[in-house]
């Protein structure tokens, strides 16, 4: 294998028959020439690689974070051992389609942020029970199958725990929560004494939450619900007034 620098990136050579070997080969020389144990930022491109070149993530075992990319269907017991046998610390973003039919041990998944936003087809996989079990803190699904008698379960598994971590859910859909009722929850109107107007989701993107319902628990943390035509938001206010001057995306 043959490496080149140009424009702040590494050009690796190789022959068709080793890439998992160069893969290998070229993540150890890496870690070794900067002194790092732990990969940062890994991104996966399964559709550029034959079904007889598995496991494609050779010569790594974590990363903070992992983004899937590509246009084919990756298949179930790809996506399974990458989930279930990497382990991602931070962020896991799938863009990439997925089958409404993949299952994999969710107990296993330690990362913080989940996105799926491929298009209408890499979020059919989270169901009710995917979802009531995921410990992510910040999730944002695209085009799922989850309809409100799903999202019930999961907002009153946060209401009436002690959990402190959860932070958002975001989740787009071709359908509607319309039959989804917090009126036993007894939700307030936005109050801007009480909390900003806008929720800050990443340093550049915050979401408008003004139109929103408020939720206290008993333990005082403040959520808001805020059902939109196609677009669900539950965020938790772990700092009631959030600092949105730098922000560029609004929402």
């Amino acid at each position: 294998m043959e490496m080149s620098f140009k424009y702040d990136v590494i050009h690796s050579y190789h022959s068709a028959d080793d890439i998992q070997q160069s893969v290998k080969l070229g993540v150890e020389y890496l870690k070794d020439l900067f002194r790092k144990s732990t990969i940062f930022e890994v991104f996966l491109y399964p559709d550029d690689f034959s079904a007889s070149r598995r496991p494609f993530y050779t010569g790594f075992n974590e990363s903070d974070n992992l983004f899937i990319e590509g246009d084919k269907t990756i298949e179930n017991v790809d996506l399974k051992s990458i989930l279930e046998n990497l382990k991602v610390k931070n962020q896991l973003t799938l863009h990439i389609p997925v089958n409404s039919s993949f299952e994999c041990n969710t107990n296993l998944l330690k990362f913080k942020w989940l996105t799926c936003s491929y298009k209408e087809i890499s979020s059919r996989w989270i169901t009710r029970e995917v979802l009531v079990n995921l410990k992510c803190t910040h999730m944002q699904f695209h085009y799922t199958l989850l309809e409100a008698d799903d999202i019930m379960p999961f907002f009153e598994k946060w209401y009436y725990s002690d959990d402190t971590e959860f932070t958002i859910l975001l989740v787009k859909t071709d359908k509607s929560f319309a039959g989804i009722n917090f009126d036993r929850f007894h939700p307030t109107q936005w109050n801007p004494e009480q909390r900003g107007p806008k929720f800050l989701y990443t340093p550049d993107f915050a979401v408008d939450c003004t139109s929103g319902v408020d939720i206290m628990r008993k333990d005082g943390l403040l959520c808001t619900v805020d059902n939109r035509i196609n677009v669900l938001i539950f965020a938790v206010w772990h700092n009631r007034f959030h600092d949105v001057s730098g922000v560029s995306r609004n929402r």
